[in-house]
């Protein structure tokens, strides 16, 4: 899984919070999403999801669902969060980032 393959070099000590972070993952499909949160023993909660109302978003995916979040006041500033994304190829990508609040 990518997040397990990322966080050795990436997120030593900062695992066990990362595991409570809101997240803003690709949404290619639902069922990709539901086996991260299932494989890390995560709160799924934790895992916004919109692929039911647009489908997959390609590239756009993460920056629609930090939008979307941040409207229904999910985020809050000063938050982090972590995004993850993935791609044909075999590309991915991930960062932690923190909520600035609207401008």
């Amino acid at each position: 899984m990518l997040w397990q393959r990322s966080r050795p070099r990436r997120l030593p000590q900062a695992l066990p919070a990362a595991y409570r972070l809101p997240w803003a993952c690709h949404q290619a499909n639902s069922r990709i999403i539901d086996h991260c949160v299932k494989s890390l023993h995560a709160e799924p909660s934790k895992f916004y999801k919109n692929i039911s109302r647009h489908g997959n978003t390609s590239a756009a995916s993460i920056p629609i669902a930090l939008h979307e979040m941040a409207e229904s006041d999910l985020l809050r500033p000063g938050q982090t969060l972590a995004c993850i994304g993935f791609g044909g190829g075999l590309t991915w990508g991930g960062m932690l980032l923190t909520y600035e609040g609207r401008k």
